[in-house]
């Protein structure tokens, strides 16, 4: 389990830069409670004199809570009793600053909501970029923030990537839905167009994964013949080595260059592109799929399985509903081990993923869950997304989804790093080897 905690850290930096010269911040304010300085109780951040910018009053004590579990009020009632029996000052307040929304607390605890005020931390930030003229610059201070955390995380190790199909589509391979389209079209022997596509698509539930199975059964579930189509798809007029993708350059530089902080990579794609370019940069590493075990090289766990360029390594792929529904039932299948113990024990970086993958999902909840009962409070997950692909084709506010997915996946542990192209990404991830 991690032991980093960076969410007090961060709520102090922002509190502090709110306040005027002679708004004091004090961060573990140990000396204010006379002889108890081993107690557990003792609040992350004290105000004395307040801050008039964010509407904290005077002689506030302030807990931070980064997710909140079955106890969290109970403690923090504790801590409000054992604050007023030993607090030097006399006359103090209490506030929770958390990162989970808030929205129904103050009515689900209107008793302990009496005596502490309850703050979501996101709405500081928010209020920060109404109040500032310059919104951009406001926007990018909050996407620093995210990425700050990042940069630690990542300093602090051990880590993990995770890698979608983002990651080869940068590389010029084809995409989930263009490799569906593929696919299809060969199934069928007829060039399937888009709007045929779409069509097929919505009667198949509009989901990805029933679409595979349909798809699987046009082969008559000859697994082998499926696999061969998906291989020319993705290998077809390719030289093997030959990696122009300054994303996947930047992911083998990392793993090269911090060999003690970056453990494994973790990917949803099929293809061995990163094998290929870690070989290129003399990075000697394994591709682990079904029981393989990693063979003390730099291990590439394909967890939806291999097919590799040279036609070598290939094993069962995961690609239709049922394929999901063995590894819902499976819950020690060697693939939900591996990412459940990267979840739980590493920093973990999404790349390239839409992080809509259900099986994905429901490890982040389950992990966020064990993280809860041994009082974890911090997040040490966080997804690159780019913003035009999270809100594709959403009507309306764009804005306002976006932050209804952000505020969706930092329910489930993870922290949003927003990009606006995908030429933004390699810098980002460059940035966090720059604490």
């Amino acid at each position: 389990m991690i032991t980093y905690n960076f969410a007090e850290e961060e709520v102090y930096t922002f509190i502090k830069s709110c306040c005027t010269k002679d708004e004091e911040v004090q961060f573990m304010p140990w000396n204010i409670f006379r002889d108890h300085r081993s107690s557990t109780l003792i609040p992350d951040i004290y105000l004395p004199k307040g801050c008039r910018k964010l509407n904290i009053k005077p002689k506030t004590c302030i807990e931070v809570k980064a997710n909140l579990n079955y106890n969290t009020f109970d403690r923090l009632r504790e801590m409000y009793d054992f604050i007023n029996s030993h607090f030097k000052e006399g006359g103090f307040h209490l506030m929770l600053v958390t990162t989970e929304k808030v929205e129904n607390l103050k009515t689900a605890y209107s008793g302990i909501t009496r005596d502490i005020e309850i703050v979501y931390f996101y709405d500081w930030l928010k209020k920060e970029i109404v109040d500032k003229k310059n919104t951009e610059s406001a926007v990018n201070n909050l996407l620093l923030t995210d990425l700050k955390s990042a940069q630690k995380a990542f300093a602090s190790g051990p880590n993990t990537f995770f890698l979608g199909a983002g990651v080869s589509c940068s590389e010029g391979l084809p995409g989930w839905e263009n490799l569906l389209i593929a696919i299809l079209s060969d199934a069928t022997k007829t060039k399937v167009r888009k709007e045929e596509f779409d069509a097929l698509f919505k009667a198949n539930g509009s989901s990805s994964i029933i679409m595979g199975r349909y798809i699987r059964r046009l082969y008559n579930d000859d697994k082998q013949l499926l696999k061969n189509a998906i291989h020319d798809c993705l290998y077809k007029n390719r030289t093997l080595g030959d990696i122009k993708s300054a994303t996947i350059k930047k992911i083998c530089e990392l793993v090269k260059k911090y060999p003690e902080n970056v453990k494994s990579i973790i990917t949803y794609n099929y293809d061995d592109l990163i094998e290929q370019q870690l070989a290129n940069i003399s990075v000697a590493s394994c591709s682990v799929f079904d029981t393989h075990e990693p063979d003390g090289r730099f291990p590439v766990y394909h967890v939806h399985g291999i097919l590799d360029h040279k036609g070598i390594k290939s094993s069962e792929i995961v690609l239709s509903e049922d394929d999901y529904h063995e590894q819902y039932r499976r819950s020690f299948m060697w693939s939900n081990v591996e990412q459940l113990h990267a979840l739980q024990n590493n920093n973990c970086f999404f790349i390239g993923l839409s992080m809509t993958d259900p099986n994905l999902r429901r490890l982040l909840d389950f992990t966020k869950s064990e993280a809860n009962d041994k009082n974890q409070r911090d997040s040490h997950c966080f997804a690159f997304l780019m913003k035009d692909s999270v809100a594709e084709g959403v009507k309306g506010d764009k804005e306002q989804f976006l932050e209804e997915q952000k505020y969706m996946l930092e329910n489930l542990g993870v922290r949003v790093i927003w990009y606006d192209n995908h030429n933004e990404l390699p810098n980002l991830l460059d940035k966090l080897q720059k604490p």
